[in-house]
């Protein structure tokens, strides 16, 4: 038995030697005992490959593996997998278990155990504490010491009572890899498997505490023991270590195999250390390698193999990169498998390479784990965990049906039906038991059919039967969940749920359909996921299957394992580009590096602590004899040597590339790394890489930009984009241009590619013929109609031409509330109508009483009833009756002081009206019906004459403002009155006077004061004034009189907006109109309706909203997602318009009304 070192530095030819001895050994005694070639896991398949292809053929006795490999197999021989066996997935979960019932017991842990990466900095700790070995007795022993911070010894004793419970739970079962170590450790001596076996160790530079004892058992039984180290020549171990030397880790290690070899009295021969440099075709590469530990570093101005990148962002670095890779394929003949990529941090680049690489059409293998944990089937399981737990949220379950795994595998339910049932439901509001109990659900279906009947039958039978298919198995999953308390029944349930549904079957499909696309990754992941799943399911039931807990617990306990979920990864193909991280790569036989993301702060990287302790703690517990994994400081000095092996492994060729900026654009300084090289290769300058090709800096790099078609597709529309704007572009785009215009493969996609050249966002005019199909030969149209088309054509068209809907809420929205409002006083008004009692004698008592009997009625009419759906509205409803209260004692204060009784409420004229709709006649001969219903229109008679007005009523304030009537946006007041002035004799027997136009704002107003406490009078009067009415008045004495007979002198009225001088007159402040002006408005408005009408029947559905001031009708609207207005783009801009005073407002229509009889 023997120890055989070998040492040398990167590229020495350590693996070589190492086997060409095991080569050499086999060719001997083909038959002889075990070979075990022990590397890192991620080298095993490579290592592999190159042995075979070194010997022509296989081989029975050699055999790659890693340590865990290697134990499993002694576990194997030995009978050691007699015990249960919990991976890491079921360790967490019992973790979480734990911690869930011990959390009233925790000091520092109790607000974290839901928080993301505890669990795993749990088992981390766990994990560090059996490979380091340290045990209960010492981890007590750490609480303690009464000189050691409070905090820490909390986190400790917390810890320590998660592992007592851990413990308990897992009496006679092994967690994961560290106690298949210790007992593979203790299973050695009697292995056939290891005695007399050669054993060769390669790739590693150091070894947990847990590695050394297997190590240790291992040389004791093998015949030999073989072992490389990365570093410089044979020191004495006695000699003191340089913790700040490059090779600082390897020396270590070397100490202790040593003292391991001597403890055991194992002959150690004579280290056998080459000083040559095998790997390194490049002289650059080979001087860097040299110059790594020697300080200051010679120069060397030939720096041919090395090459510096800086990147203006990631994209454009990797775009360069790959393009760097197509040129090294197609001039100098390299394979891709030639090719890697480092990275000290492969998350950051994972998506971003896999994206343009694809673009690139360039294999690559990501050596990085993905998550599982959004994969459909997962997704699906903890939703419905979801909806079990938090008793049917709607969220919850629409999120489990959109998995698509309640869809039945065979049948006539596709998407569309799913889609149906969202909206259906989202409409309904169902909630809660609604989902589950089929007579609630009866309850709330039965709300559609306050649609059209026909209609409605059909889609609540459709309904129905969508029901019974996708919520029928969840809901039965549901009562046998409630019935149940132990970990295997909520399991085995679960397992059973996903039978029901078909689960196997519908990812087998899901597999199929992925291949048939080409995406043969998402094809193995669709084929790996029921396994993982099961296995979870299995890992739960052997940890604690026999165990009761409220399934809230299980809940969380079987999320943790779901979390820990990850696809296997294995290379697809061999000939493909590698990008993996520097920390766990290992290469072999790469002729070009690209280390990407050489950044200050990024490499060397900043420590960062994978257990609840901070460095500081970790350094504190190193100090004080506790055996831990590197603290901080010793990580950062072991940055250097993952520098120093990235950077030498490729044997031509390494570029290091950096970044200017980071996604945000905030600049970013290079690693210090560069700066060692720039002192090694004084001539070595930076690249600059861009993203575009209009930011190369000449046409020759530009040219470079041309490397796959889809790339090309899409820098090539960038370019023409740019001619197209008047920039000059070189000649070659046009040769791209023409070549795509002859490819038959990509005729669809370029086209759509050059369609955004010329494409602006107009959508042009309808032909006349398709206008009339969609709106009629006749128009009938509501003023708010036509005040759309005003403020936007395309908007008009959307609601009323397409007829798009936006999805229905079940919510309490504005407009509910606008009706309810409406509906109330209108109730009121009619009632006291009808009793023949006037409003100005409705008491406070009597608003009260009527109002709230109103309101009861009213609301199970509003939204489906969704006033009493739950405690919150009920509350609103009862703030909603208050302000209905308070608005109808205001009406009732208003009538008083007026000398106008309500004549007629909700009257309405046009189609099923009280009056003729309002008819306009159009140059072509067609007929306009403009329709409406009017809130309140309230009459004076007097011998002057039947004054009229109309009143508004409003949940939010608004006012008239004439240069808004003018531009076609504010119609409705002067239609309403203009269909009143015309029908009044027919209607009132009577032509009326217009006394005006109001607003009524209904709500229950904040009153504050100033100068404190308020008598009961000026409450009243400061009530009344939030209250007060805007609009327009006729400027006459009696329209004045009649709107409110106690406006004094110097005073205001709390009525109307209308204030008195000194000597009577009224106000510059008043809101008056002269009776000539109301004509002039009405001329406008019906030259408006005609004018807006004949646009609409026109064809006009441009993009043209307005804006004014700061208002503009796209900050509520609906369809932006539909037009995509974007007044970014030079092409698109708003209609601006003009503020106009009421005078000038009137003039621009007299002027106009002038040109339209003109012209007539």
């Amino acid at each position: 038995m023997g120890l055989q070192i070998i040492t040398g530095r990167s590229g020495s030819g350590k693996s070589t030697y190492i086997e060409d001895e095991i080569l050499a050994l086999e060719k001997k005694h083909p038959t002889g005992s075990p070979i075990f070639y022990l590397v890192p896991d991620q080298m095993t398949f490579q290592v592999e490959r190159r042995i075979i292809r070194k010997m022509g053929k296989g081989s029975t006795r050699i055999r790659v593996l890693g340590f865990n490999r290697l134990a499993h197999m002694i576990l194997q021989e030995q009978g050691g997998h007699a015990l249960t066996h919990l991976q890491q997935t079921g360790v967490n979960m019992l973790l979480r278990k734990v911690s869930e019932e011990q959390k009233a017991k925790l000091n520092v842990f109790e607000n974290a155990i839901g928080k993301n990466g505890f669990i795993d900095q749990l088992y981390a700790m766990l994990t560090e504490c059996k490979r380091y070995g340290l045990e209960e007795e010492q981890i007590q022993s750490i609480t303690n010491k009464d000189h050691l911070s409070a905090a820490l010894k909390d986190k400790f004793n917390d810890f320590l009572l998660i592992h007592q419970e851990l413990k308990k739970d897992t009496e006679g079962i092994r967690l994961a890899s560290e106690d298949d170590f210790k007992l593979a450790i203790s299973l050695v001596p009697d292995s056939e498997l290891i005695n007399s076996s050669l054993i060769a160790v390669d790739g590693f530079h150091h070894f947990s505490p847990l590695e050394e004892a297997f190590i240790a058992e291992l040389m004791d039984q093998a015949s030999d023991m073989i072992i490389t180290l990365t570093k410089d020549a044979y020191q004495d171990p006695s000699n003191e270590l340089d913790p700040l030397h490059l090779f600082f880790e390897t020396m270590l290690t070397e100490q202790k195999l040593i003292e391991i070899a001597k403890d055991k009295a194992i002959e150690i021969f004579e280290p056998i250390h080459s000083n040559q440099q095998i790997r390194f075709n490049s002289p650059s590469i080979a001087h860097l390698e040299r110059m790594s530990t020697r300080r200051p570093a010679l120069e060397l101005t030939d720096h041919s193999g090395v090459q510096v990148y800086a990147c203006v962002n990631k994209r454009a670095e990797i775009r360069g990169i790959c393009r760097d890779i197509k040129r090294l394929v197609r001039e100098e003949k390299y394979r891709y498998k030639d090719i890697a990529l480092l990275t000290r941090n492969l998350q950051d680049y994972h998506d971003i390479i896999e994206l343009i690489f694809d673009e690139e059409e360039i294999p690559v293998f990501v050596d990085a784990k993905r998550t599982a944990i959004h994969h459909p089937l997962i997704e699906f399981v903890r939703s419905i965990m979801e909806v079990v737990s938090k008793h049917w949220r709607y969220e919850d379950v629409i999120r489990c049906l959109k998995t698509h795994f309640v869809l039945p595998t065979k049948g006539s339910m596709h998407q569309d039906d799913l889609d149906v049932f969202e909206n259906v439901t989202l409409a309904l509001g169902i909630n809660g038991k609604q989902w589950y109990d089929p007579v609630e659900w009866q309850k709330r279906i039965s709300f559609y059919r306050t649609v059209k009947e026909g209609e409605a039958d059909e889609k609540v039978e459709r309904m129905q039967r969508l029901y019974d298919e996708m919520i029928q198995p969840l809901s039965d999953f549901f009562e046998k969940i409630k019935e149940q308390t132990s970990v295997r029944e909520y399991a085995t349930s679960l397992f059973e749920l996903l039978l029901t549904l078909d689960a196997p079957e519908k990812l087998a499909a899901m597999r199929d359909h992925a291949e048939q696309a080409g995406r043969l990754q998402e094809a193995k992941d669709h084929d790996q996921i029921w396994k993982q799943l099961i296995s979870v399911l299995e890992q739960a039931d052997e940890a604690c299957g026999k165990d009761d807990m409220p399934f809230t617990t299980f809940q969380k306990m079987l999320d943790t394992g779901l979390e820990s979920i990850s696809f296997s990864i294995i290379p697809p193909a061999f000939d493909q580009v590698m990008a993996a991280t520097m920390a766990t790569s290992r290469l072999n036989d790469v002729k070009c590096t690209f280390i990407i993301g050489a950044n200050d702060g990024v490499i060397p990287a900043k420590a960062e602590e994978s257990t609840f302790l901070t460095n500081q703690e970790r350094q504190l517990l190193i100090e004080e004899g506790y055996e831990l994994s590197p603290s901080a400081e010793r990580q950062l000095m072991n940055e250097q040597f993952l520098v120093y092996l990235a950077q030498t492994s490729p044997t031509d060729r390494l570029v290091i590339s950096y970044l200017l900026s980071d996604d945000d654009g905030k600049a970013k300084q290079p690693s210090m790394i560069l700066h060692q090289l720039y002192d090694m290769f004084p001539n070595l300058k930076p690249e600059l890489k861009v993203e575009t090709p209009s930011d190369a800096g000449n046409d020759d790099e530009e040219w470079l930009f041309i490397s796959s078609p889809v790339s090309a597709r899409s820098f090539m529309t960038e370019r023409l984009q740019q001619w197209k704007k008047g920039y000059p572009i070189p000649s070659f785009w046009w040769s791209v241009y023409n070549w795509f215009s002859k490819q038959q493969d990509f005729h669809k996609t370029v086209a759509t590619s050059l369609s955004s050249i010329f494409y602006t966002n107009d959508p042009g005019k309808l032909p006349v013929d398709t206008a009339k199909r969609l709106y009629g030969d006749q128009l009938t149209a509501s003023v708010s109609r036509l005040e759309q088309f005003n403020s936007c054509a395309f908007k008009q068209f959307s609601n009323y031409g397409l007829r798009l809907k936006d999805r229905e809420y079940f919510r309490l929205e504005a407009p509910d509330i606008g009706i309810l409002f409406h509906e109330a006083l209108k109730e009121l008004t009619e009632a006291l109508k009808e009793e023949e009692i006037p409003l100005s004698e409705l008491s406070e008592v009597e608003a009260t009483r009527r109002s709230k009997t109103i309101i009861e009625g009213l609301a199970p009419k509003i939204n489906r009833n969704i006033l009493k759906s739950s405690n919150r509205l009920h509350y609103i409803l009862s703030k909603l009756e208050k302000v209905v209260i308070r608005a109808a004692m205001i009406l009732a204060v208003q009538a008083e002081r007026s000398g106008f009784q309500p004549e007629a409420i909700e009257l309405g004229f046009g189609k099923n009206g009280l009056l003729p709709p309002l008819t306009y006649t159009l140059t072509d001969g067609t007929v306009v019906e403009l329709s409406g219903r009017i809130d309140r229109v309230d009459t004076a008679k007097t011998e002057n004459g039947l004054y009229i007005r109309v009143i508004d009523y409003k949940s939010s304030k608004k006012d008239i403002e004439l240069d808004e009537v003018y531009y076609g946006l504010s119609m409705q007041m002067l239609v309403y009155l203009d269909a009143l002035l015309t029908y009044s004799s027919e209607w009132l027997g009577s032509t009326a006077v217009p006394a005006g136009m109001l607003y009524f704002h209904i709500h229950n107003p904040l009153i504050t004061s100033s100068s404190g406490k308020l008598s009961p009078e000026e409450a009243e009067n400061k009530i009344l004034e939030k209250f007060r009415m805007n609009g327009l008045i006729l400027n006459e004495d009696h329209a004045v009189a009649l709107t409110d007979h106690t406006l004094e002198a110097s005073s205001s009225s709390v009525i109307a907006p209308l204030h008195r001088k000194k000597d009577g007159e009224l106000t510059k402040r008043s809101k008056v109109i002269e009776k000539e002006e109301i004509q002039a408005c009405r001329e406008w408005i019906r030259s408006k309706v005609k004018s807006s009408s004949e646009a609409i029947l026109s064809g006009n559905i441009a993009i043209d909203p307005y804006k004014k001031n700061k208002e503009t009708p796209c900050r509520f609207c609906p369809y932006q997602a539909f037009c995509q207005f974007d007044a970014s783009q030079e092409e698109m801009q708003f209609r601006h318009l003009q503020g106009l005073n009421q005078e000038r407002a009137m003039q621009l229509m007299r002027i106009n009304m002038e040109e339209v009889q003109d012209g007539d």
